[in-house]
């Protein structure tokens, strides 16, 4: 059952306003509080065994959703280092802390981001001061299908001497770049220049250090 249930039965139609709403007005920099919290612990204690989510959002619509079926929108322009979105997981083992499936996708996008005004930022930093040796990588792309095509692809039309790519390491031992063809063919690297008025190279390798 509900403990909280609002409802609109019959079909209603040219709803432009909210079901239920939360404002607060006016600002000051003694709030410090939450405008809506969701605890789902057990007197205080974690509650192992109790399975309940704590918030789930259903929508079947099918048409193009006016900005978003699920919308945050942060309109302050924060000059301060923070999130917008913050995820805190103290799962330790075998969990995942956002997971995405969207199995029924064909020519969607499983997940977007854009951020166009880029200067000096990043579309998207993954950091691990781990130190540890992952058996797949810190990030693992797992393409389980026989597909032809790229499995990653980068296109990058920059034509200011950057980088479509760039590995650095900083390290005394290993390896910048490793490709491995562990199948019966196939090509452990492939470059290709397609064109005719190219003046650069298709593959370049530069060592400046003394033992190069």
């Amino acid at each position: 059952g509900n403990l909280f249930n609002v409802r609109i039965a019959d079909s209603p139609t040219n709803i432009t306003g909210n079901l239920a709403s939360i404002t607060m007005e006016g600002s000051s920099t003694t709030n410090t509080g939450r405008m809506l919290l969701i605890d789902s612990s057990i007197g205080g204690t974690t509650g192992s065994l109790n399975q309940m989510q704590s918030l789930v959002v259903k929508n079947p619509q099918t048409v193009a959703p006016n900005g978003g079926l699920v919308q945050f929108n942060f309109s302050g322009n924060r000059t301060a280092v923070g999130a917008g979105f913050e995820i805190d997981d103290v799962a330790t083992t075998n969990a995942t802390t956002m997971q995405i499936n969207t199995d029924a996708l064909t020519t969607g996008n499983g997940l977007g981001i854009s951020a166009n005004g880029l200067t000096t930022g990043k579309a998207l930093f993954v950091q691990t001061s781990s130190a540890s040796t992952p058996s797949n990588g810190f990030v693992h792309f797992n393409f389980t299908g026989n597909h032809g095509g790229a499995g990653v692809k980068i296109t990058d039309s920059g034509n200011n001497s950057g980088y479509g790519l760039e590995s650095v390491m900083s390290g005394t031992t290993g390896f910048a770049v490793v490709g491995r063809a562990t199948g019966s063919g196939g090509e452990a690297a492939y470059f290709e220049s397609t064109s005719a008025s190219r003046t650069g190279y298709a593959m370049r390798v530069l060592g400046t250090g003394t033992n190069n």
